[in-house]
């Protein structure tokens, strides 16, 4: 039964910020649209322009509207009635019971023209945000926080709002992300120009400082030193500038025989498999930091191990001891030590990747998340908050 009393499913109309599947909150969210029930929720899409995402969602026969949002609410305040008149004539159309938003920006504006539709707000970055934070707090009928540590953006409000709070982490999809024999492992090292005969540590990221290239640069020396020839496959996208900064560290630590760029791959389960350890040294730098990095369980989705930073949101997809470790952050010896550790004991690294895999399937797997969102919105069907 629909919010409104009328048979069947749940009408939920999704808010996207982005049109494309570049970052995670969006492959997050085309994973839950592919597995609602549809006897439960009867899903559509907002996204600001034509891409990906809007072609992916047609596939599964979702329908879409374009509504472009404003770069800023702030700065671009002009752009706001025509955002809000085209939201409005969506929202009509659809009659949506819930609108479920992927990021504040959107969901502010959601709360302006929703009508009777409850709204849930999905966080999914782990900075505070003052104002935009307790305005949130009164607007959403659900906060769906993706992490212990995104939920700490709310730590200290009254308890009638933090009862708002839903812990649902993100899920991976396991039939697509999966260990493979060793003969399809040598077959994906050949297909990224990796070598068959040393230990492989993965690292996908982007090139930005919160996820702390420089400081495993730092101390990849000392682990080379101690571990032999393993080489570090950076995978990710960002500026020249960036880029050339982290090239100066390796030409002076002298460990260019030991770092490779990779290009960004759109298939990034073909290449998780190809390592043996994957990191993610991230910190706080900024005031930013993770807010449940997908990267960590997608290798361990893939029985690849990560080892992570010691950090709420970073640290959560990681059995630390058994499927991975999370090191203290600005502790280089303590990381050099233990990547070491890893790449000489081969056998050690195997039965955590494979209690990583198990681990993963357990907790992360995409119909254990689907069953959560959809038992929310029975609950805010119910008038439950």
């Amino acid at each position: 039964m629909s919010l409104e009393g009328r048979p069947g499913p749940h009408r939920v109309l999704y808010l996207s910020l982005l049109p494309d599947l570049s970052r995670g909150g969006q492959n997050s969210l085309l994973n839950l649209l592919g597995a609602l029930d549809r006897s439960r929720v009867q899903p559509a899409l907002v996204t600001p322009a034509e891409g990906a995402l809007a072609q992916a969602c047609r596939r599964r026969n979702i329908p879409v509207f374009i509504v472009p949002w404003p770069r800023s609410i702030v700065r671009a305040p002009g752009s706001l009635p025509r955002t809000l008149l085209r939201l409005s004539r969506v929202i009509r159309a659809f009659r949506p019971d819930i609108i479920h938003a992927d990021a504040p920006r959107n969901a502010h504006l959601a709360a302006l023209v929703r009508g009777r539709a409850k709204l849930v707000a999905h966080l999914r970055v782990a900075d505070p945000d003052g104002f935009s934070d307790r305005l949130l707090s009164w607007e959403a009928d659900a906060l769906v926080a993706v992490s212990r540590g995104t939920a700490l953006r709310f730590e200290g409000y009254p308890e009638a709002r933090k009862r708002k709070l839903h812990l649902i982490y993100n899920a991976v999809d396991i039939e697509r992300f999966h260990p493979v024999e060793p003969a399809e492992k040598v077959k994906l090292r050949e297909e990224f120009t990796l070598p068959i005969d040393r230990p492989v540590v993965g690292f996908i990221a982007g090139f930005i400082p919160m996820k702390r290239h420089a400081f495993l640069l730092e101390l990849w020396g000392d682990v080379v030193e101690s571990a032999g020839l393993a080489l570090l496959a950076l995978l990710g996208r960002g500026s020249e500038d960036a880029i050339d900064r982290l090239k100066e560290i390796i030409r002076r630590r002298g460990i260019e025989n030991s770092v490779r760029f990779l290009p960004f791959v759109e298939r990034p389960e073909r290449f998780y498999p190809a390592c043996d350890l994957v990191v993610l040294p991230s910190g706080v730098v900024d005031g930013e930091t993770e807010g449940f990095p997908r990267v960590v369980i997608e290798a361990g989705a893939c029985g690849v191990p990560a080892v992570v930073s010691d950090l709420p949101g970073t640290n959560e997809g990681v059995d630390h001891g058994r499927s991975g470790l999370a090191l203290p952050p600005e502790d280089s010896g303590a990381w050099a030590s233990e990547l070491s550790e890893l790449l000489l004991h081969p056998e050690r690294r195997e039965a955590m990747g494979r209690a990583a895999r198990q681990y993963i399937v357990e907790h992360f797997s995409l119909n254990r998340h689907a069953e959560a969102v959809m038992n929310l919105y029975d609950e805010l069907a119910s008038g439950g908050k």
